[in-house]
């Protein structure tokens, strides 16, 4: 009797090594697809919150200014992008009340928008040659001195930048547009300045915006900035997206007080100059802006993870008035690429806005990702010699931290889980600062042998230390 123990016992033990080994569930099953085919690989950008819903998109006249708005599923809230000012966010907020707007709408350089930098062509007249950091001349420190600095509202003789193209896709908002630089003559070679004749400097490079209503005060910002210029800019701080909150201008709330994620106020001191700019960690990925009284304001969170945020003001007295957030985002600009991101904007008082976050946002956020090996063949076909091993491999990014990435076949768990911390720097180039980078790559293998003849359907499946889970792509493994 002991013996029929320990032989039941070498049993479970076979049995679980089985499991591990990915050939426990796979004989005896076969695709139960029909036609069998693998879903096509999707955009990694598109694995995110689905949206809500779509309320419409509608082009209203504001003054001398013509603005695009997205509206809430209810119509009770909408964002508006400029399209006098390269699309730049303008509105957010209650949409039948402007004087709920959080957003400054100052000028071409004052909203919510895009603004790359490049260390080496930081400024006139060192621009020009690519010198900036080895050989630092300066025209003095004047912003209409600025080298590289492609800006999406436009330049600093508030001529806009062109929108190219705008409408909806899918149930979002999407813009595209042609940035300007902030300085027309960014790259003489002299302290040479024309003033603001003439039509200014667009870059050769495309700013998207992607915007959707993820839940009725909550909206998910998709931001990419594509290349077709012939160089390279070195990394440096940008400015993906940045945000000036409303001050008071046209009734608008002065959103003069900044919280992180625990509600700990962050106070920057003003000096002589009238402005200053400092850094401060949350302890999740978002800040807050609120009034002084507290109450109805704005939050944004950065999807990479990011907890560093740069916040900048002025005082008003020897600087103009300001309030101004980012995350800390560092990457260089690589010719003829597109780097992605995006960011969560939410409105309501402090414990709205942080619930709607946690909640709405950091709980429900799937991992993205990709499989790339083995390849997408005609639909998603992978041919194997029975018994052998199949190597796989990819990447996948979240806001927070990857628990695994297991494989399925036939829609059975395998027991294969793939080897995380894998060195990917190509994929945090293109998505950079997200949580783990550059180590963002998998890697494993799935063994074939005492699998049924017929057509297997594999799925790469990831998960966070929440819980969230996506499929990272299908292929059909077929035996030859």
């Amino acid at each position: 009797r002991k013996m029929m123990r320990m032989d039941g016992l070498w049993v479970l033990v076979v049995v679980v090594l089985l499991a591990v080994c990915g050939v426990l569930n796979v004989e005896g099953t076969c695709c139960t697809r029909n036609p069998c085919t693998a879903n096509p690989p999707a955009d990694p950008t598109q694995m995110s919150i689905p949206p809500l819903g779509f309320g419409g998109i509608e082009v209203r006249q504001n003054g001398a200014y013509q603005d695009v708005y997205l509206l809430s599923p209810s119509k009770q809230f909408s964002i508006a992008l400029r399209l006098n000012w390269g699309g730049s966010v303008v509105f957010y907020g209650f949409d039948a009340n402007p004087a709920s707007n959080v957003i400054d709408a100052h000028d071409t350089g004052r909203e919510l928008q895009l603004s790359l930098y490049d260390p080496d062509r930081a400024h006139q007249p060192c621009a020009c040659s690519a010198t900036c950091q080895t050989h630092p001349a300066t025209c003095g420190d004047s912003i209409n001195y600025m080298g590289w600095n492609p800006v999406q509202g436009g330049d600093d003789c508030d001529r806009g930048a062109k929108v190219l193209g705008y409408g909806r896709n899918g149930d979002s908002l999407q813009l595209i547009a042609q940035p300007m630089q902030w300085n027309a003559d960014w790259n003489q070679c002299s302290c040479l300045q024309s003033g603001c004749s003439g039509a200014g400097a667009p870059v050769n490079m495309r700013y998207i915006f992607t915007i959707t209503f993820i839940q009725e005060t909550v909206v998910d910002i998709l931001t990419q900035a594509v290349s077709y210029e012939n160089y390279n800019h070195a990394p440096t701080e940008q400015e993906f997206p940045c945000l000036y909150v409303s001050h008071g201008q046209f009734n608008t709330p002065d959103l003069s007080h900044l919280y992180d994620a625990n509600y700990n106020q962050i106070n920057v001191s003003v000096g002589p100059s009238g402005s200053v700019c400092s850094t401060f960690n949350s302890p999740k990925p978002f800040a807050v802006y609120e009034p002084a009284a507290g109450g109805y304001g704005v939050g944004m969170m950065a999807d990479q993870g990011s907890t560093e945020f740069m916040v900048c003001r002025g005082d008003g007295v020897n600087y103009p008035y300001f309030h101004y957030l980012r995350p800390f985002n560092s990457f260089a600009v690589t010719a003829q690429t597109t780097i992605s991101g995006r960011v969560y904007l939410a409105l309501g008082n402090f414990p709205t806005i942080n619930s709607s976050f946690v909640n709405q946002v950091l709980n429900v956020r799937p991992p993205f990702g990709s499989v790339d090996v083995p390849a997408f063949g005609p639909n998603g076909q992978v041919k194997y010699t029975p018994g052998q091993n199949i190597g796989i491999a990819g990447w996948v990014l979240d806001t927070d931290a990857i628990s695994q990435v297991y494989i399925l076949i036939d829609g059975a768990f395998t027991g294969v889980r793939m080897t995380l911390g894998q060195s990917r720097p190509d994929v945090c180039a293109s998505y950079p600062n997200y949580t783990g980078c550059p180590n963002v790559g998998y890697t494993g293998s799935l063994t074939t042998k005492d699998w049924s003849n017929c057509s297997h359907l594999m799925q790469v499946v990831a998960s966070d230390v929440r819980g969230n889970s996506i499929v990272l792509g299908e292929r059909v493994l077929i035996p030859v």
